[in-house]
C-alpha cells in the first residue's frame, strides 16, 4: 500500500495524477519575505507534468491543504539556506 503524503504521493512510486501543486512566488520587501499564490498559467512550472495538477490561485486559496502549504513556505524562507542565500545575494 502506498503512503499518501500531506500534499499528494511524492515518494517512490508516486504518480502525478495523485499530486496537487500550489504555484506561488516568493519576493522580499525591506524587512520580510512575501509569499503569493499565482495562477497555474503564470507559473514557470506550468508545462511540467510530474507535479500533477497545478491549481489556479482561487482554487488553491479554497483548498483544504492551504494552511499546510503556507506552513511549508514559511519554513522555506526561514530554514532553507539556498533560498535565504539567494535572496541575500539579490538585495533582500
Amino acid at each position: 500500500m502506498k503512503k499518501k503524503d500531506d500534499l499528494g504521493e511524492w515518494g517512490e512510486g508516486g504518480e502525478p495524477e495523485h499530486r496537487i501543486a500550489f504555484p506561488f512566488r516568493i519576493w522580499t520587501d525591506e524587512r520580510d519575505f512575501k509569499i503569493g499564490l499565482v495562477d497555474a498559467k503564470d507559473s514557470p512550472w506550468s508545462h511540467v507534468t510530474f507535479l500533477g495538477r497545478i491549481l489556479d490561485r482561487d482554487e488553491a486559496l479554497k483548498h483544504e491543504w492551504i494552511d499546510d502549504v503556507f506552513h511549508i513556505t514559511d519554513h522555506m524562507v526561514t530554514d532553507d539556506a539556498e533560498i535565504t542565500q539567494y535572496f541575500g545575494a539579490h538585495g533582500a
